[in-house]
């Protein structure tokens, strides 16, 4: 479990660079503080020149091009889909854990994932699916579907975007640890209750886990530094929700350069720079995690007087690029036809 002592604000990090001297070899040196920066606006026009092209404030997006999705995985910058339509369904994920299953009540009426948290005798519960990347990428995108079903409680956690070195093929875990810059990092976007001053499940937020994170003033652990926005939006229940957001890497293990976004519904709620993610080239991220997590003690610091014993989430249309996607265009999926075969083109006679 990751619990965020910062809100509506910016994230303190620690004080430690490094050379970059290899894949996986930083040599620790002292550098000053920094402090990421919020970029929220509803206007590209006010994000700095060197985020503006990751992060579009509302329209534009791959899934424009591809009504119904249909067709969506064939672009080149689309790294992987999954709508749980196919018999493949849970399938063409690395690894899964928990209540989870296909049912029929999608987004649009289709298929969609359902993962249901049980919390007996108030312990915590999870469920996930997880993809593992083929290859890292120094800058990712992340668009989901999300319904949180009726009655529902505020959320320990929900999606990742990760990198671990070495690649596994189930999550990198090491709650309560500041994880080294060139063997993980994580970021996250969830609903979160700020002590209560929204309903379950929460307002959205970000809540990252990498090298130069906060220390937790409670316990002196590390459970994640949260950026949310200075205008909040909140989840809503028994709604399909459209999320998406992003991460970048910082260019280099000395630069803090690293940024994160994420939107509601296509539109750019809150963008954050100023991050160094890594320590060394070769973490990037290569992880999707749908983490949902429940915990009676999450839910009890966000402002639940009685938490839920269960709650239950449902996923669809997940698509993940290598740009912005944005929600999905209204439009039914073509039937696949047969296309006749190509001629072949005659060779060019030689001189």
């Amino acid at each position: 479990m990751f619990r965020s002592m910062i809100a509506f604000g910016a994230v303190l990090v620690a004080v430690v660079a490094a050379q970059d001297t290899g894949p996986g070899t930083p040599v620790l040196q002292d550098a000053p503080a920094s402090r990421p920066t919020q970029l929220t606006s509803p206007e590209l026009t006010s994000l700095p020149k060197g985020i503006r092209r990751s992060v579009p404030s509302v329209g534009g997006g791959i899934a424009r091009e591809y009504p119904g999705d249909f067709g969506i995985r064939e672009n080149k910058l689309v790294l992987f889909t999954e709508d749980f339509d196919s018999d493949q369904g849970l399938k063409s994920w690395t690894d899964r854990k928990g209540q989870v299953g296909v049912v029929v009540g999608g987004n649009n009426d289709t298929k969609c994932a359902e993962i249901t948290a049980s919390l007996a005798n108030g312990k915590a519960s999870s469920g996930h699916l997880f993809k593992r990347l083929p290859y890292g990428e120094d800058e990712v995108f992340c668009r989901f579907y999300v319904n949180f079903k009726s009655p529902h409680d505020y959320v320990g956690h929900l999606v990742s975007l990760t990198g671990d070195v070495p690649a596994e093929p189930v999550p990198f875990r090491g709650d309560g640890i500041c994880p080294d810059g060139n063997v993980r990092f994580m970021t996250s976007v969830e609903p979160f209750g700020h002590a209560g001053a929204f309903p379950p499940p929460g307002a959205w937020r970000l809540l990252s886990y990498w090298c130069e994170m906060e220390m937790d003033r409670i316990d002196n652990k590390y459970w994640g530094n949260g950026c949310g926005a200075k205008a909040p939006v909140v989840a809503t229940q028994d709604t399909w929700t459209c999320v998406e957001f992003m991460v970048r890497m910082n260019s280099s293990p000395l630069e803090r350069d690293g940024i994160q976004a994420y939107w509601v519904d296509g539109k750019l709620v809150a963008g954050f720079e100023g991050f160094r993610w890594r320590t060394a080239r070769n973490l990037q991220v290569n992880g999707v995690w749908l983490n949902y997590f429940m915990s009676a003690v999450a839910a009890s610091r966000q402002g639940s007087k009685q938490p839920l014993e269960t709650s239950t989430v449902r996923f669809d249309d997940v698509v993940v690029a290598k740009a912005y996607i944005g929600p999905k265009v209204k439009g039914t999926r073509k039937p696949l036809e047969k296309e006749p075969p190509e001629e072949p083109t005659p060779p060019t006679p030689s001189r």
